[in-house]
């Protein structure tokens, strides 16, 4: 009878096989995201150097003579 009977769409498949496949895509993308973010954090290097805001010339000057990106990061000094 048509109630024991699963529910097809067009291709012959379940409604919940493509939102099984959805899934499954996105839980791939999202893992090789992160596999790709890992390794390209692992190449990172921060300097020892840092510049104040009042040393940005300088900063830019050593950045442009090495061929270095010039990198912002705002902290509070008072905070450890």
């Amino acid at each position: 009878d048509k109630a024991s009977t699963p529910l097809r769409d067009s291709s012959g498949q379940a409604p919940d096989s493509h939102e099984d496949k959805n899934m499954k895509n996105i839980v791939v993308l999202t893992l090789t995201f992160a596999a790709l973010m890992q390794v390209s954090l692992a190449n990172l290097t921060i300097p020892r150097s840092v510049f104040k805001m009042a040393d940005l010339e300088a900063a830019k000057t050593k950045a442009t003579e090495s061929e270095k990106p010039l990198v912002f990061v705002y902290t509070d000094p008072g905070t450890n």
